[in-house]
């Protein structure tokens, strides 16, 4: 926990900014009318539903000062996401508090603040706004790298044209918002303008054709950019994955690729069904069985750490797909199933060394498409290096890949 501060000042700047944002979103009603007045009017509405989630969470915070700090605060439950996290409120299964506060049945809006104290996720808070009626309708994060996500769920009684939308705003200011509706993801930047559409498929993310503006200005490298703001949502939904849903980052494979100038990159985030993954993927659920074992036969009390816990952990993953390691190291019995595939130059890198590049386990189902399986027993998330590398190793290995899938998978037990 961070030392009680004052925190009138934020509290104030928080409320001239909602005061902003409320006058712009009068004068955006003034434009003239067209699809710019309403882009513009849309992403104003969207940055005050932000402020006004940074100011419901510093004045949440700033009463729970107030009030001081209770030790017997109920924690999210082992076995949540969250587990042993603090929670503003509640039961201790892990119900959603009402009004941030406490559960009273009364049907009312709720808070709900969620803070991580381990350091160990890569966000540090998380605001959850829900309904009358439990469905959440807003989200905002905070993570520790200066970025941060705003989240909004359609009601079914709204009548929006998208499902949800998220906006990714970076460190340094920039927004990427990805709008879902149904399979169908548009990409708009910080003005509203669409940059790309894609449809999720078995094949993974497939561009869609889509009508651009006479005076639409691409930017450089779009896709580059662009998944790497999807790399921040796909993160932050990965700490979400359930028994149900597993979040996906999909992507063209070149598109880290020096050169590239498509303005309309095939770039797919989001939650999908496990069936949906194995339609993708077909040994998703293979490699899930695999990390289950593996982790289930390795003693976690027997290492001093949870790095070396986990290299141990992807050895005997390693040592499952490829079989027993061998000096020289033989092939990989499947070439297109493969674990710990890595890159040193041109030649095969012993586990670890210094400048290679790892993957955890590929899967080439032969359509064009390289599935990337993220084995994962620690915290620590992919990054946009990471990715480069990812692109740049299935290329190497696959010529002619034209999609990949990243998808996290973690021990289930």
């Amino acid at each position: 926990m961070t030392t009680p501060r004052d925190l009138t000042d934020q509290i104030l700047r928080y409320k001239s900014l909602v005061a902003a944002e409320n006058v712009l979103l009068g004068l955006a009603e003034l434009l003239p009318p067209g699809p710019r007045r309403r882009a513009e009017w849309l992403r104003i509405k969207s940055n005050l539903a932000f402020r006004r989630v940074q100011l419901a969470l510093v004045e949440h915070i700033a009463a729970e000062q107030k009030a001081g700090f209770n030790p017997d605060q109920p924690r999210v439950p082992a076995g949540h996401p969250d587990g042993g996290q603090w929670t503003s409120g509640g039961r201790d299964d892990g119900s959603r508090p009402e009004d941030g506060e406490s559960s009273n049945g009364s049907g009312r809006s709720a808070l709900q603040v969620v803070r991580d104290d381990t350091g160990q996720q890569p966000w540090e808070s998380h605001v959850d706004l829900y309904r009358e009626d439990g469905s959440l309708a807003a989200q905002a994060v905070f993570n520790r790298d200066g970025s941060a996500i705003r989240s909004e769920f359609a009601s079914t009684r709204d009548g929006s044209p998208w499902d949800e939308r998220h906006t990714v705003i970076a460190a340094d200011g920039t927004e990427t918002t990805f709008q879902t509706s149904g399979a169908t993801q548009s990409i708009l930047d910080g003005t509203g303008q669409v940059e790309s559409r894609t449809a999720w498929t078995s094949d993974g993310p497939e561009a869609q054709a889509f009508v651009q503006p006479a005076y639409y200005v691409p930017v450089p490298h779009p896709a580059a950019a662009a998944v790497e703001a999807a790399l921040v949502l796909y993160t932050w939904m990965s700490t979400r994955n359930s028994a149900s849903e597993t979040a996906v980052l999909g992507f063209r494979a070149d598109a880290y690729t020096p050169g590239q100038t498509d303005d309309s990159p095939a770039i797919w985030v989001g939650k999908l069904t496990r069936d949906e993954v194995d339609d993708a993927c077909p040994r998703h659920s293979e490699v899930q069985s695999i990390t289950d074992q593996s982790a289930e036969a390795i003693n976690r009390g027997t290492y001093d750490s949870a790095a070396s816990y986990g290299t141990a952990v992807h050895k005997r993953i390693e040592e499952t797909i490829n079989g027993p390691t061998t000096v020289p190291r033989s092939p990989p019995p499947d070439p297109n199933f493969r674990a710990e595939a890595s890159l040193l130059k041109s030649d095969d890198a012993g586990y670890g060394m210094k400048g290679s590049r790892r993957i955890d386990v590929l899967e080439n189902p032969g359509k064009g498409t390289v599935c990337i399986y993220d084995i994962k027993t620690g915290g620590k998330g992919l990054t946009p290096a990471r990715m480069r590398e990812l692109a740049s190793t299935v290329q190497f290995l696959y010529p002619g890949t034209m999609n990949l899938i990243v998808t996290e998978v973690r021990p289930r037990r």
